[in-house]
Parts: C-alpha cells; sequence; structure tokens
C-alpha cells in the first residue's frame, strides 16, 4: 500500500482516528491474543495461533463445531422444540377435536393455535435480547414453566375463552421464552455443520409432531380430555427439566445494545429474506391445521384416521429437516435450499384441490410434510447464515421472528374464513397466490447471488494466483476473504493487531518490542508462506500482497497500566464497536480482520529474548497498490 493509506512496516505514529491521543498506529503482533474479529483462522504456523490458547475468554474463542458438549446442545434443543414447534404441527388434532367439542367454527379454533405460532415468534424479539445480555438460564426456565402451566390449566377448561388463555396464550408465551434463545445459543456452538446442528434440533417438531397426535388419540377415548392434557403436561415438564439443566449458554454476555438492531435492515439480504420469510409463514400452516378437517370432511376419515395422516404428515418431516439441512452445510448453503422448497410447498397447496382420494391424499401429506419440514428447518439456519457476530444471534434472530409473527398469527384463522366463505370448500388459499407471487423474487435472487458452486474448478477456471502451486493454503484463501470485501473501499481491507499496552516502564523496551514483532509478523506474511520445503512458489504476488495487508493499531492509554485481560477485552469489544460503526472508510475495513493483544511486561521481556537476526523485511516487500 502507499504511504497515503497505511503505516509502513515499522512505523510508529499517532493515530489521527483515535480520541485523546491514547492509540497510536503502527503494525505489530503480540503473544497475548485475547479476542479474534475475523471469521477465518490464519495459517498454523502464525504467532498469532499459537499464542490464542492463552486466552482466558473461551466464550469468544470460534465455535468447536463439534464434540460431546457441542452436540448435546444440539439434542437437548431437539427436546425443546418437541415441545414448541412439535406442539404447534399437532394442532390439527385440536382443531378437528374442539370443533366438536366446543361447536365454534373452524376459524375460531385456528385463532388458539395461531397465538401459540404469534408469541412463540414476537417474544422472540425480547427473549433473543435477553439472551444476548446473559439471562438465557432466567429466561428459558420462565418459559418452560408458562408451557407446563399452560397445558395443565388446558386440561381444566371448559369454555372456548379459558383455552384461548392456556393453551394460546400461556403455552404461547413460554414458547416464546424456549425456542428464539435455544436457536441464538446453539447457533454460537457450531459454524461448518450449523445447519445440520439447527436441522437436528428442529426435527424435534416432527418427534413431538408424532408423540402428542398418538398421545391423543389413545388416550382421548379412554381417560377424557382433562388427563389426556395433564399427562402431555408431564411429558413436556420432564423434557424442559432435562433440557435446563444441559443447555448452556457458550458467548460471554453483550449487555450493551438496544432492543432491537435497526441497522439490520440496511443490509438487503437480511430485509430481503424477511419479508420472504413473512408471506411464506402466512400459509405454510395451511395444510398442518386443516388437514385432519379435509379428510372428515370430503373424504369420509374417522377421526383416528384424521390424526394418522396427520401423524405421517408431522413424521416424514424428519427427512426435511435434517437431509436439507446436511446439503446446506455440505455445500448449498441454506438460502438456496429453502427457496426452492417454498416454491414446492406453493405449487402443492395448490393442487390440494385435486385430491379425491385417501391414496392420493396419503401421497400427498407425506410429499408435502417432507417439504414443509425443509422450510419449517432451515429457516432459523438460514436466517442465523445472515448473522455474522454470534452475540448478536439471539437479537437479530429476535426481530424476524417478531415480524413473521403477524403472518402466523393471522394465516390460519383467514384460511378458516375463506373456507367458510366458499361453503366449506377447501380451494387453494389466495394465500399461497401471495407466497407463490412474494417469496420466490423476495429471495432467489440473493439466494443465487449466495450459491457456492459445487465444482469450483469448473465454476472458476481461471484462479485468482494462476502460477500459484500452493493456492489450497489457509493462508491464500485468507487473502481471497479480504480481497472479497474490498468492494467499493477506498483502502484494501488488511489484518493486523490492536494492541493495548499495559505495561509503561520502559518506552524503549515496548518500542523494541514492536518493532521486533513487527519484524517477525512481516517475515512470517512475506517468507514462510512463500516457501515450503525450500520451494519458492511460482507467482510471489500472493505473498506480497498478504504483506503489504498488514496494519495494526497501537492503544496506549496509562489507565491501563497493569489491566487484566476481561479489562482490556471490554475495551477491545468498544474499540471493535467503534471502527465499524465508522463513517470513516479508512476505519471500516481495519476491523473485521483483526486481532487483539495484550502486551504485558512479561510479554515484552519475552519478545526481546526472541533471537535478533531475523532475516530483515524492509519495506521493499510493499507493492505498489493494486497490483495483485
Amino acid at each position: 500500500m502507499d504511504d497515503t493509506t497505511q503505516p509502513r512496516a515499522g512505523q510508529y505514529s499517532k493515530d489521527k482516528h483515535q480520541p485523546d491521543n491514547t492509540s497510536s498506529s503502527h503494525p505489530s503482533p503480540s503473544t497475548s491474543v485475547i479476542f479474534d474479529t475475523s471469521d477465518e483462522d490464519i495459517e498454523q504456523n502464525a504467532p498469532t495461533k499459537e499464542t490464542s490458547k492463552t486466552s482466558p475468554a473461551d466464550a469468544d474463542e470460534p465455535p468447536p463445531d463439534g464434540g460431546l458438549q457441542a452436540w448435546t446442545q444440539a439434542l437437548m434443543a431437539h427436546l425443546v422444540v418437541i415441545n414448541t414447534w412439535g406442539t404447534i404441527n399437532s394442532f390439527g388434532i385440536f382443531q378437528t377435536f374442539y370443533r366438536d367439542y366446543l361447536s365454534r367454527p373452524a376459524s375460531d379454533i385456528s385463532w388458539i393455535g395461531s397465538m401459540q405460532v404469534f408469541f412463540l415468534f414476537v417474544v422472540g424479539v425480547f427473549t433473543g435480547r435477553l439472551t444476548d445480555a446473559g439471562y438465557f438460564r432466567t429466561v428459558f426456565g420462565i418459559g418452560s414453566a408458562l408451557v407446563v402451566l399452560g397445558s395443565l390449566t388446558a386440561s381444566f377448561a371448559t369454555e372456548y375463552w379459558q383455552l384461548f388463555l392456556s393453551q394460546g396464550l400461556c403455552i404461547g408465551l413460554g414458547m416464546g421464552g424456549l425456542f428464539c434463545p435455544v436457536v441464538a445459543v446453539l447457533s454460537t456452538y457450531f459454524k461448518r455443520r450449523r445447519n445440520l446442528a439447527i436441522g437436528i434440533a428442529i426435527s424435534g417438531s416432527a418427534t413431538g409432531g408424532m408423540i402428542y397426535p398418538v398421545m391423543a388419540r389413545q388416550l382421548l377415548p379412554k381417560i377424557g380430555f382433562g388427563w389426556t392434557m395433564r399427562v402431555m403436561a408431564l411429558v413436556q415438564l420432564v423434557t424442559l427439566l432435562v433440557a435446563n439443566i444441559f443447555m448452556r449458554s457458550r458467548l460471554r454476555p453483550r449487555r450493551a445494545g438496544s432492543l432491537v438492531e435497526l441497522s439490520a435492515f440496511k443490509e438487503k439480504p437480511y430485509l430481503l429474506f424477511t419479508i420472504g420469510m413473512f408471506f411464506n409463514f402466512w400459509g405454510v400452516y395451511f395444510a398442518f391445521y386443516y388437514i385432519g378437517p379435509f379428510s372428515r370432511d370430503k373424504l369420509s376419515f374417522s377421526y383416528d384416521t384424521s390424526i394418522d395422516i396427520l401423524m405421517i404428515m408431522n413424521g416424514v418431516g424428519a427427512i426435511g429437516r435434517v437431509i436439507p439441512g446436511f446439503l446446506a452445510d455440505l455445500f448449498l448453503g441454506p438460502l438456496n435450499v429453502v427457496t426452492p422448497a417454498a416454491a414446492v410447498c406453493t405449487i402443492l397447496l395448490f393442487s390440494w384441490m385435486a385430491i379425491k382420494s385417501a391414496a392420493g391424499l396419503y401421497a400427498w401429506a407425506v410429499i408435502y410434510g417432507i417439504f414443509g419440514a425443509t422450510v419449517q428447518g432451515l429457516f432459523p439456519a438460514a436466517l442465523s447464515s445472515l448473522t455474522t457476530d454470534l452475540r448478536k444471534a439471539g437479537t437479530r434472530m429476535g426481530m424476524v421472528y417478531s415480524i413473521v409473527s403477524f403472518a402466523n398469527l393471522t394465516g390460519p384463522p383467514l384460511a378458516g374464513a375463506l373456507i367458510k366463505i366458499g361453503g366449506g370448500e377447501y380451494t387453494p388459499s389466495p394465500l399461497a397466490v401471495l407466497a407463490l407471487h412474494t417469496v420466490i423474487p423476495a429471495y432467489w435472487k440473493q439466494a443465487m447471488a449466495n450459491l457456492q458452486p459445487i465444482d469450483m474448478a469448473i465454476a472458476n477456471p481461471k484462479p485468482r494466483f494462476v502460477n500459484d502451486p500452493e493456492t489450497n493454503r489457509s493462508s491464500r484463501q485468507y487473502l481471497l476473504q479480504m480481497a472479497d470485501y474490498d468492494g467499493s473501499h477506498a483502502y484494501p481491507y488488511c489484518w493486523g493487531f490492536t494492541i493495548f499496552r499495559t505495561a509503561y516502564e520502559s518506552d524503549e523496551a515496548f518500542t523494541k518490542a514492536v518493532e521486533r514483532l513487527n519484524n517477525y509478523a512481516k517475515h512470517w506474511a512475506y517468507h514462510d508462506l512463500a516457501r515450503r520445503r525450500d520451494r519458492e512458489p511460482k507467482d510471489p504476488l500472493p505473498n506480497q500482497d498478504l504483506s503489504s495487508r498488514y496494519y495494526s493499531d497501537i492503544i496506549e492509554d496509562p489507565g491501563l497500566a497493569g489491566a487484566d485481560v476481561e479489562e482490556v477485552g471490554r475495551r477491545f469489544d468498544d474499540w471493535v464497536k467503534e471502527h465499524l460503526n465508522s463513517t470513516d472508510k479508512r476505519d471500516v475495513p481495519n476491523a473485521r480482520f483483526r486481532f487483539c493483544l495484550m502486551l504485558d511486561q512479561q510479554s515484552i521481556d519475552a519478545i526481546l529474548a526472541m533471537p535478533e537476526d531475523r532475516e530483515t523485511v524492509t519495506a521493499d516487500m510493499d507493492p505498489p497498490r493494486n497490483q495483485r
């Protein structure tokens, strides 16, 4: 880079962007890595990678992406979803039963189930933010208690308004305290396998969609409605108690910040996804609520058989939740899987009018169960993929959930009203038309833009570094990622360190330590990457490019003298937030690929003890700007 963009190697100068003369800019690595704001790790032989093991801030380390604890969270989330979406997908058994039990129109009964989905989503904007702030266990415990309490009070209900308050309001509020926090916490344990993990969790809706209808079919004729609901409450109590014991939040609390992050809607992928999913969920539950009444009214199914068809549709949903998640992790991405699934669901809703036989309904239920489950299962995974800062996952998920909640609140009752207006005919709902014309345009374009080709060699026949025999090295991928983020910025993206000085005994020792670290970092970037087994690469430009992108800041504040890593970590959080929100394009690119390091006296002494005969790295290695 030229001198007008970034300081050269070894230069020591005050940074005009930092207030109160507390910071200075010059490149330097360190040995006390605390937090990493990049999305990918650099080469394993980099000094920062080795020393990151000393960090006590485990919550800000990269997601484990597997292991006993991570997969335990996925299993516990599965238990939670059994009692949220599993219950919601099973509401068809109550839709059919309440119509006879309460003698109320189908649209009235639909409001009970719709309230559950509405509160599950809309409460998520609050519980998601509370989860980010460190109150996961409190929110999760209250949500569990409300779900069990709602089922117990519903067991004593004899009037419509009583069921509306207990099964609709109380259980719905409890679900809002369970689903969004659990998905937000689970997403912090995985990165590469996140879609699969969330798919395993969401498959709990298929498990619950089979358990609760079976219980209703077996118990209602024998022990009545009241005791059936109490048995269901017992199942909820046991499963949620186990989940409360083993679920753990991984990240440090993010106590600062507003309840909503309106700036997220300035991101086109996030905005288009929100709009698309709103119209999608306006019609997706039409089948789950009305397939039972349809089978009885139009095909003369018995009540038990109508429950069977709902169980089948929920059961095959396990396929639609796990396998698409695996495909999304493998090469497609969640957006590129959920979009065609939504299109298939729309076509299936239109084809409902053609069903005239039991065999046709069973076949339709299997197909719709798979694709409807794909939409439900990959919805949170796709939403999670649009959030790069995992500490904001709860807030950003809650915002979309709250908007989508209004679609879930009004969709099934409107469908019931349309059936009544149509004289009991189950013609395709106009909601499906809205879905067809809104969902696909809303985020198909963005999905295609994010599509990762299966065969990169075919998709990109001219690699960036034509003559480089080591393009598969992680350092090259790191460089390519930075280049992808350059975009229209006036300054290319850089990697480097934000160094917090906590020892002020000797300015001379500190300066020498910084210069030596700078020399090692530039040597690593240019020379260690340039050779492997004494082999020179044919194309030196990747190394020159990576070396020229090296740029760091130094924060000098006497108030940090003797500070511990927790205090430095908080200061680094503030620094990142300040630079990411800066309107100065010079600051914005330099926060993403940045590592936090703390230089105390022990670190300075250790650095000065390093050999001085490292091959000299000169400024000549900096290529002219944009020579990539």
